[in-house]
């Protein structure tokens, strides 16, 4: 679906875009994965992002995660791979997105119940 990747040269994130005709672009964010739309703007040659984009994001580590969830490491680890948890590397660690540690919490005590 993206046509372009680039990478962040200060966090070293990878990310997603594509390039519409009309110059807007389609951005994925690299630790959520929700998307956003960058309006191209004509007139003032500037692209206007909507102020929820830069919307704070509650991340963990890899050890937070483990505590939480009562696993290892290697366990998290594993779990961010297969996409169980949304996770970024940046600058050579990982950093999960805390939302979906509790999402899939929430989901294995449902599970048990």
């Amino acid at each position: 679906m993206y046509d372009n990747q680039i990478t962040d040269p200060f966090t070293g994130l990878t990310i997603n875009i594509r390039e519409f005709a009309n110059k807007n672009m389609l951005i994925e964010n690299p630790i959520n994965k929700e998307t956003v739309i960058a309006h191209y703007d004509y007139l003032t040659n500037e692209y206007k992002i909507p102020a929820y984009a830069f919307a704070h994001i509650e991340t963990c580590s890899l050890n937070e995660a483990a505590e939480l969830l009562e696993v290892t490491k290697m366990r998290v680890s594993k779990m961010c791979a297969t996409g169980i948890l949304r996770s970024a590397n940046v600058c050579g660690r990982v950093i999960i997105d805390k939302s979906s540690v509790m999402e899939y919490m929430e989901k294995k005590k449902h599970d048990t119940d």
